[in-house]
């Protein structure tokens, strides 16, 4: 698990994961600076399934299954909402496409 060091990538035969404290940092950003209601939502998200993990914690090994597909599916909502809003090709101003 890391923080996005650009280094990092070019490492081969190795599995990433990014650290959460960082993206919620970098959620914070985009909350403050571009007022974007999305990344609010997935901060939100991520402090819920760390809670729920948490508490679920001291009698389970893991979330039910049900618990996982319901955050899955919230964050895949929310990533829609963020790709809507920040689409990766905007509309050109000619019209065209």
């Amino acid at each position: 698990m890391h923080d996005h060091f650009s280094s990092y990538p070019t490492f081969e035969n190795c599995s990433y994961a990014y650290c959460n404290a960082h993206h919620l940092r970098e959620l914070q950003f985009i909350t403050d600076q571009y007022h974007q209601a999305w990344a609010r939502q997935m901060s939100q998200l991520l402090l819920a399934i760390k809670a729920e993990v948490t508490e679920v914690s001291q009698h389970a090994s893991a979330l039910a299954k049900e618990r996982i597909a319901h955050f899955e599916s919230r964050h895949d909502e929310i990533i829609q909402v963020g790709l809507d809003t920040n689409p990766l090709h905007p509309p050109s101003s000619d019209g065209a496409g």
